[in-house]
């Protein structure tokens, strides 16, 4: 199975984050993946920084790929801001990352599909999320719980698994022009947009727990998702996979 990690360890907004320091990030992301790894869950894994600085040698990823048997494809770029068409500074979309990263990849060349999972996050039910989306092309989780998710239309960005040729064939203008940071408009809300007119089978699944160092403070925490969304995701009301 295939996984990409795409990632930003030298910030642009480095005033507004106390947890700015490129090599502390650079050792949590390090630490992270390395977790990842020995869960044995992928075959093949991009590495990926934005901000065009190395994760690991290539010394480091000889061995992790000799001590574990997988394939690890590193890239480094730098993704600059867009200009929206008001004039205003828009920071590049997560979504435009992933896109250049499976258009630039070799390693996942010919794949069907892969999971997306966001940089120092651990997510703890992983193996059961994987077991349950392995027969389809695409798995997602609604943020929200019934009846709120037809009013707060967000989809959960932190774990996702998608078709690569629905992603490298998106108009990527048409989802710059979307975003709207400034005004609460997130991948979140794009990913949900995206998937509007495809028709969705929900699945009975855990919903994703998360344990993750906050990429603002530095902090570990866990992310406040489960429990009551845990309850409506285990009665098949927010994990779906979609059928175009």
């Amino acid at each position: 199975m295939n996984l990409i990690l795409v990632g930003r360890v030298q910030l642009s907004n480095y005033n507004l984050n106390s947890y700015n320091n490129v090599e502390l990030r650079i050792r949590d992301t390090k630490n992270a993946f390395l977790e990842l790894v020995k869960k044995k869950h992928f075959t093949k894994i991009i590495i990926a920084d934005s901000s065009n600085v190395e994760i690991f040698t290539s010394k480091e990823i000889l061995e992790i790929e000799e001590k574990y048997q997988i394939k690890i494809e590193q890239q480094v770029y730098f993704s600059k801001d867009h200009i929206d068409k008001n004039g205003g500074i828009k920071s590049a979309s997560e979504l435009v990352n992933i896109h250049k990263v499976l258009s630039d990849s070799k390693l996942l060349l010919g794949s069907d599909s892969f999971y997306k999972i966001t940089p120092r996050y651990d997510i703890v039910n992983l193996k059961h999320i994987i077991e349950m989306s392995s027969d389809y092309s695409n798995f997602y989780f609604d943020f929200h719980f019934p009846p709120f998710s037809k009013i707060q239309k967000i989809l959960v960005t932190s774990i996702f698994k998608e078709s690569v040729n629905k992603i490298i064939t998106l108009n990527l203008e048409d989802c710059l022009n979307f975003l709207d940071e400034p005004n609460g408009i997130y991948i979140e809300h794009l990913m949900f947009d995206l998937l509007r007119k495809s028709k969705r089978k929900y699945l009975k699944c855990e919903f994703p727990i998360i344990n993750t160092i906050s990429g603002t403070t530095g902090v570990q925490s866990s992310m406040n998702y489960f429990g009551i969304r845990d309850f409506f995701s285990k009665m098949g009301l927010m994990a779906f996979t979609t059928i175009d």
